[in-house]
């Protein structure tokens, strides 16, 4: 975001670095970088672009990804749907899987805290207001925190053919 990058660099002014970084705001569909130039690339909660980090990542480059796990705020979407759909990943096929692994553990989170959470979700944006007032009756909620955290590294990977003979 515009107010993360001002952050950083105000941070990066403090720290002697500010005419050593480059911040931009850009679609992950269209990162405003050349073709191989970066040694890693890292995505946090976004949506994986996986053929535009293969673009902008130089050969052996290093894809990070920090996403949510499959019963992510799974309590959190109990109160807000009837049915609770668990989290679904789509994952890079243009990219090796070097490393994977979960972390998951729960927490109980204060009645001032869930509806700021809630904010910090896609669920925000999807929600009828009437649904999401649900979060207001709560004094707590018990919730699963589950991170799927993966390391990928840019090589060239022959895809399977999507036509038989």
């Amino acid at each position: 975001s515009k107010y993360a990058l001002a952050l950083a660099g105000k941070r990066a002014k403090r720290a002697g670095l500010a005419g050593k970084l480059l911040y931009a705001t850009a679609s992950v569909y269209a990162l405003p970088l050349a073709d191989n130039t970066c040694d890693c690339v890292m995505s946090v909660f976004a949506p994986i672009a996986a053929d535009e980090a293969f673009r902008v990542l130089k050969p052996g480059g290093i894809l990070l990804t920090a996403a949510a796990g499959r019963d992510h705020l799974t309590e959190l979407k109990a109160v807000l749907y009837d049915t609770v759909i668990p989290t679904r990943r789509d994952y890079p096929e243009n990219l090796a899987l070097l490393h994977g692994e979960s972390l998951r553990y729960t927490a109980d989170i204060a009645e001032s805290d869930i509806y700021p959470l809630f904010t910090m979700t896609p669920y925000f944006y999807r929600t009828k207001k009437e649904r999401a007032a649900r979060l207001h009756a709560l004094h707590t909620l018990h919730v699963t925190l589950d991170f799927e955290l993966r390391v990928y590294k840019s090589v060239y990977i022959k895809r399977k053919s999507k036509c038989s003979v």
